[in-house]
């Protein structure tokens, strides 16, 4: 009984935004308003990050192209800080501005599944064209691949789903991997896929005016690292469906002798539920980033990545500099969390690590400057990013204004 209302709930509250759809398209949009805003979890958390952020800096950097990049958001402090900094405009989505603005912009660009971000207007969105930048590259099920309500729902169900559901128009990707991977998890075809690359990459090429907004004490410290010349080797863990947490290997004292052996500082960007279970005073050996600080931002600063299954280590292969694998719950989760696409082994280049023993011993190796996966991360590189030129935002860009010469 419960799934049946379930299931009446999303089929009425999807048939009223349909029907606010259709009237608000009699409302003239200007191509020149594009509307920008960031989602990182699935609780709707508002942050200034990924893809979004990086298309909105360059755009509010560039007044040639004649567009109005304005960011919204329910959280007012980042409203606050970006209408303070020279060259930004931002709105709150609940103001008469913002609801106007909503009604008024042609273009919607976001970094996450429209049917579940709630900052933009799914009511006032008819006759916008929505356009999903995502917020990295699958290493693990999405979408409709990872929906086990849906995969449960009969024919009849399915098919209804994909009718009512609020779907972007087009999805921006870096190459064939990712984009027969959205086709399939968002129910697409091929002209609403467009490899162009992501924006935040281009960061990795060269830095943006103010890109470190809300982690400037983050940067600050790294780069106050480096100036020491000392190795920064970054950590980032993905998160468990299980929400065990495995990043208490910081606390091994050999770790410490190693960091302190080799003047190498661990910088540490955890998820929220380990960042708030483990204990890390900030040091000359160890530092933990914010919450809501940007990833992207501080990449190209550090010497070497250290992860487990999640997707940053394809953003990092276009540094060209080591990865190293901890995942001593390998098994248990490839049995509880989300699937992975491709093989683990096609993927993990670098030293995959089980124990901890073995995991200093390759940060040793690294520190040292052994790296025996060049060519194996090349060819990695050159699978997953068709462009590798630091140009994709300008050809998101002049993709997205083609398409008023097209008069889509």
């Amino acid at each position: 009984m419960y799934k049946v209302l379930k299931i009446i709930n999303y089929i009425v509250i999807n048939s009223i935004r349909l029907f606010a759809n259709k009237v608000t398209q009699i409302v003239p949009r200007n191509k020149n308003i594009w509307l920008f805003n960031c989602v990182v979890n699935a609780n709707n958390q508002n942050a200034f990050t990924h893809n979004t952020k990086f298309l909105y800096l360059y755009i509010s950097e560039h007044p040639e192209f004649g567009i109005s990049p304005i960011w919204i958001s329910t959280d007012k402090n980042i409203i606050k800080i970006l209408k303070q900094t020279n060259k930004y405009d931002a709105v709150y989505k609940y103001s008469l501005k913002g609801i106007w603005l909503c009604l008024r912009a042609k273009y919607y660009i976001i970094n996450l599944d429209p049917a579940c971000n709630n900052e933009i207007s799914q009511l006032m969105c008819g006759g916008a064209t929505i356009i999903n930048l995502w917020h990295g590259i699958p290493l693990k099920s999405i979408g409709l691949d990872v929906s086990y309500i849906y995969q449960k729902l009969s024919p009849i169900f399915k098919k209804l789903h994909k009718c009512i559901r609020l779907k972007a128009n087009y999805y921006i990707t870096n190459y064939l991997y990712d984009t027969q991977i959205f086709k399939k998890a968002f129910d697409l075809n091929d002209e609403q896929l467009k490899i162009l690359g992501s924006p935040r990459l281009d960061t990795l090429f060269s830095n943006f005016n103010n890109e470190n907004l809300f982690m400037e004490n983050d940067v600050e410290n790294i780069l106050k690292f480096k100036e020491q010349g000392k190795k920064l080797l970054l950590y980032v863990p993905t998160y468990r469906d299980t929400g065990k947490d495995i990043s208490n290997w910081i606390q091994n004292p050999k770790l410490l002798l190693v960091l302190k052996q080799n003047n190498a500082v661990l910088i540490c960007k955890l998820h929220p539920v380990d960042a708030n279970a483990i204990d890390i005073n900030n040091s000359e050996t160890f530092y933990k980033m914010s919450n809501n600080s940007d990833i992207n931002a501080v990449l190209k600063y550090t010497d070497a990545l250290i992860t487990d299954y999640s997707s940053i280590n394809f953003d990092y292969t276009l540094l060209d500099r080591p990865i190293i694998y901890f995942v001593p719950d390998f098994e248990e989760y490839q049995l509880t969390c989300h699937k992975f696409y491709t093989p683990y082994k096609e993927f993990a280049i670098g030293d995959v690590c089980k124990t901890e023993d073995e995991l200093l011993s390759a940060m040793q190796e690294v520190i040292n400057g052994i790296d025996n996966y060049k060519e194996q991360r090349k060819i990695l590189r050159d699978k997953i990013f068709k462009y590798q030129d630091g140009k994709n935002c300008e050809r998101v860009i002049k993709w997205i204004k083609s398409l008023d010469e097209k008069g889509k």
